[in-house]
């Protein structure tokens, strides 16, 4: 189940990001003054295969898989890095936030699930 990290709140700029997660899900949104969400980058599948939907307003998406930067025989292991990955399972991923995300704010929640479901239907 999503918890709000509140320790975690800060300011960048004119934009306050939150952070929220479980073992599943991390995400991260960046809101305005009134609360409006100017973007946010949902990762999912964490601990197997992990991805990053990112959204920017006005409707901007990126879905991306993350290197972990483990896989390098002989090398140290490097930075995570987000890279092109077009494959995304919208009603699995939509379903599990749904339900994960009960305890969070209801109005990110909603505006989250949303999003989800718009970029599967492009």
């Amino acid at each position: 189940m999503l918890i709000e990290y509140v320790a975690a709140e800060r300011k960048d700029g004119h934009l306050t990001r939150k952070w929220f997660g479980d073992s599943y899900f991390d995400l991260y949104c960046w809101l305005d003054d009134k609360g409006s969400i100017h973007k946010f980058q949902l990762c999912y599948d964490k601990s197997h295969d992990e991805h990053a939907l990112t959204w920017i307003q006005p409707s901007t998406y990126y879905h991306q898989r993350v290197d972990d930067g483990e896989n390098r025989p002989g090398k140290s292991k490097a930075s995570p890095v987000l890279i092109p990955d077009g494959m995304f399972d919208f009603h699995t991923v939509a379903e599990r936030f749904l339900r994960e995300s009960k305890q969070i704010n209801h109005e990110i929640a909603q505006f989250v699930h949303m999003k989800l479901l718009e970029f599967g239907k492009r």
